[in-house]
Order: C-alpha cells, then structure tokens, then sequence
C-alpha cells in the first residue's frame, strides 16, 4: 500500500493542519500572557477584554457603547480594561491628567479611521495626531471661531432659525406630527451651510424638507462603522468594510461620504473662481475667511487649497451632528420635565416683557438667562452628543491614574456620559435631569461641574466649533418654545450609543402658544 505522502494534495492538507494548530497555539499562549502576565493584567475588566477587543467590537457596532460601559465601572471601579491595552476611565480627576493644556497625552490610533485622505500632506485638526501638527493648525483656525467671529454670522443664522420656525409653524396650522430629531439635524446642517458656503438658506434641508445627498443619515451610519472598525484586528477591517456593502445604507452612506468631499472641493473652487473673476461674494462667511488665510502670504503653515477643502469637510461631518443630539437632548429633557419647561417659559416671557429678549433673539441676550443656561448645560451633561471615550496613548515614563500606575503606550481615555454622572461630582441624583444643580449648587461646586464636561472636548483638543454650536442653540431653543406648545407622543427615546450618541425619533404633535 502506498504512503499517504504520496497521495495528491496530502501536502496542502498537512500543511494548513500545521498551520492552523500553529496559531491555535499562538493564540492559547497569548491569551495566557494578557489575561496572567500582561502589564495590564491586575486591571479589572471582562474576562475577554484582557486577550481580544472583539467584543467591544461588538457592542460599538451595535450601538450600545454606553449603555455597557456605566455597568462596567459600576462593577470594576473607575478603570476598567475594555481590550488587551486599552482601559476606560470614569474618575474625574483622570481628565485633568489624561487631557492636561499643558502636558496632553498624543491623540491614539482610533482617529485614524476617520481620516479623509483630502489632503495627503496634512491631517484634519480632529484626526491629527501630532500635538505640534495640531497647535499650528488651531493657531490658523482659531481667530475664525472667536465669539466674536461667531457673532458676525448672527444675521446668516437668523434666517435659519426663521426657516426652522415657519416648519413647525406649517406642522401647527396641518395637525400632523413632527420628529424634531430630524428637524433639529436640518436646522444644523443649514446653519453650516449659511456659514461656511455662503448658501442662502444653507443646504435647503429645512426648506425642502430633504436630506440633500443623504448626509444626514450619511455621517450618523459611517461614524459607526469607522468607530467599530478601528476594534477589529488590521488584518479583519478591510475584510469587514468590504462586507458592509451589502447593506443599501452602507452603500448610501458610502456614496454620501464622497458627495460631501466632491462639493466641499466644488464650492472651494466656485468661490476662488468668484473671487478671482471680481463676482460679488460673501465677505463674512467661513469660506472667504478660509482663503484669505491662504493667500495670507504670512501665513507659515503653507496652507493650501487642499487645507481648505479639508476644513470645510471636516466642519460639515464634525460640527452638524453633535449641535442636533444636544438640541434633541434638550427638547426632550424638557418635554419629560413639565416643571423645568414651565420655568424655562416664564424665564423667556419675563424677559420679553422687560425688553431683556427682542426678536430675533441675539445670543448675547439669551445666554444671559440663567435658567436657559441652567437647562442647556444640564441637558448636555446627562446626554452628551458623543458616546465613547476620547482615547489618547500614555507617553514615556507612563502615569498614576485612579492610584494606579498605568505604563507608557496604554491607551487610556474618559467616556463623557460615564463621567457626567459621577455622583462625587454632580450628587446622589446624578441620573436625573435638575437643571437647578447649576443655579443651587455654589461657585465652587459649579466650578467642578464644570472641569467635569466634555461634551466638547477638553484640554488643547477642546471643540474649535463650540460657539458656533452655543451660538445655534441659544438662538433657537427660546424662539420656538415661545411662539408653540409641544406634545412629547413618544414616551422614551431611543439613542444610537456608538461614537455619536443621536435619538433617532422623538415625534411631537405642535400647536400654536397662546
């Protein structure tokens, strides 16, 4: 009888069986070394977050991020290992150590998978990962988004909120329902239309009543996939974001993403030619600021067109989802909370009626309400529009977290809706929405509140885009709930938590306010 090596493909067979009890054993020896003897191993965790990260994997691709991280530090204590080198941090005295203006620690590879590959010389300033990098662009943008920059847009953002109105006006008069979650992203997006492309009403999302080239749904779905993905191992992402073409919203989503890029660069391009061929032009808006920057002969950054077509990108997926969660976020609260709204409304009357608020309502009057402030902060604070953690690498010599020493090249971070409701911070009734927390509490607790939220960020990598999107909501959020009473017809929403943490309804039946 022959030998079976003689047999064909005897050869290919014993050779993938080798393979495969070779990296069966690989794997049984790594998965020994993190769980017993990695550097990390004494920190707290699910037992699978110690030697894989494909279980969070799992839950950021099912948008349910949060929802797993409170119970964890619940469990495990305020670090808890969520992946063989990565740990989740809810103590609030790790923001000022993981976060410091002075000594940050460097952005970690998970921005990576939101880079845009616009320009290949220069990052965006929310991927970019060179603190350097990032302090030379900030220097450039920085004069743009000053408060009282901001203020020059007032006049462009007053007709979107007047177009937000006449839509739920129009709603009033018909008796049919609305999702303010979706009006809210219109109301976003337009208001970054106005500003940054000098478009008359923005991109016509309200006035349409579409989703021009799918962005809305667009930047929700592919935040989601870019934050799981960067869970998978190298070898399994290209694998899996091939696989999600399958799915129409992927391809959608897919497609939306590329639109946005091509009419990012095509309204850079129509403005330069406008400017160069003597049209008239928008002079106050973000898009001409933007050039001027360039052809700023000063300028040491060498910033180039590519750095502008970036920029616009960026601002457009960054700034217009997270102003709608918070807006959402805000209404929502208020609607549960008959209480609050009805205080809130005598606020605005009274201030009406002393002349305190005119309209349209300029920001500088409205942020001077402080139950109004009270309202937006606590809304924030209970639900922030991002729903992981901001994870940054520990440098050289590696830190004390939490009374534990945490060794260089961990990748650490905070979840802001872990730490905003910690209880040593905010109180025992941390979990509730009290917009009187911030009235009643006294300067000094006030002030740790404060430190406390990172619904924009903080530290160096802070938010450029943060007053713009104040800006947004001061300017609103009086002026609808002044002239209609809202019905709240669904009882409880319900978030996506993956990286934007965005209602996907919250249906109200409106009618006119007496």
């Amino acid at each position: 009888m022959p030998s079976l090596q003689w047999l064909p493909g005897f050869h290919l067979v014993g050779s993938l069986e080798v393979l495969l009890v070779g990296f069966a054993l690989y794997y049984a020896c790594w998965m020994i070394y993190a769980h017993f003897f990695h550097p990390l191993a004494k920190i707290p965790g699910p037992f699978w977050a110690s030697f894989s990260s494909l279980w969070y994997f799992d839950i950021v691709l099912k948008e349910t991020s949060d929802a797993h991280q409170m119970p964890l530090h619940e469990k495990y204590g305020p670090i808890v290992r969520i992946a063989p080198n990565d740990l989740s941090v809810s103590d609030p005295e790790a923001i000022g150590v993981i976060y410091n203006a002075k000594k940050p620690f460097a952005k970690s590879g998970f921005y990576d998978s939101f880079v845009s590959h616009i320009n290949p010389n220069r990052r965006d300033l929310f991927t970019e990962r060179n603190d350097k990098n990032a302090a030379d662009l900030r220097r450039t943008y920085a004069h743009l988004y000053t408060q009282s920059a901001v203020l020059n847009y007032e006049p462009r953002i007053d007709y979107i909120v007047e177009l937000c109105s006449n839509v739920i006006a129009k709603v009033a008069e018909s008796g049919e329902t609305i999702d303010m979650t979706r009006t809210f992203r219109q109301y976003s997006f337009d208001v970054l239309g106005e500003i940054f492309y000098g478009k008359k009403g923005g991109f016509n999302n309200l006035h349409d009543d579409k989703d021009y080239n799918n962005w809305m749904a667009m930047i929700r779905t592919t935040a989601s996939i870019n934050a799981s993905t960067n869970w998978l191992p190298k070898f399994m992402r290209l694998p899996f974001l091939m696989s999600g073409l399958v799915r129409s919203d992927v391809r959608t989503a897919v497609k939306g993403h590329f639109q946005v890029i091509a009419d990012a660069k095509s309204a850079v391009r129509q403005r330069q030619d406008d400017i160069k061929a003597g049209r008239d032009v928008p002079t106050h808006d973000m898009l001409t600021k933007l050039l001027a920057i360039m052809d700023d002969k000063s300028n040491k950054l060498d910033f180039s067109i590519l750095d502008v077509d970036t920029h616009v990108w960026g601002i457009i997926w960054a700034g217009a989802e997270t102003t709608a969660t918070t807006l959402t976020s805000i209404f929502y609260h208020l609607l549960k909370h008959s209480d609050c709204l009805e205080k809130l409304l005598r606020e605005i009357d009274d201030a009406f009626a002393t002349g305190n608020l005119t309209e349209p309502i300029h920001y500088m009057q409205a942020v001077k309400l402080p139950y109004l402030n009270a309202c937006v902060k606590e809304a924030m604070r209970i639900h922030p529009g991002l729903g992981m953690t901001l994870p940054r690498s520990v440098p050289e010599g590696g830190t004390t977290i939490a009374g534990r020493f945490i060794p260089a090249g961990t990748i650490v971070g905070v979840n802001a809706i872990v730490v905003q409701r910690d209880k040593s911070v905010f109180g025992q009734d941390a979990d509730d929405f009290v917009p009187e927390r911030w009235i009643q509490c006294g300067e000094k607790a006030a002030a740790r509140m404060e430190r406390t939220m990172m619904v924009f960020g903080t530290g160096q990598r802070i938010c450029l885009g943060k007053q713009i999107s104040y800006t947004e909501m001061f300017k609103l959020l009086p002026t609808i709930l002044r002239k209609y009473d809202f019905e709240l017809l669904s009882p409880e929403w319900n978030p996506h938590r993956s990286w934007f943490a965005d209602p996907s309804e919250v249906l109200v039946r409106v009618k006119n306010r007496a």
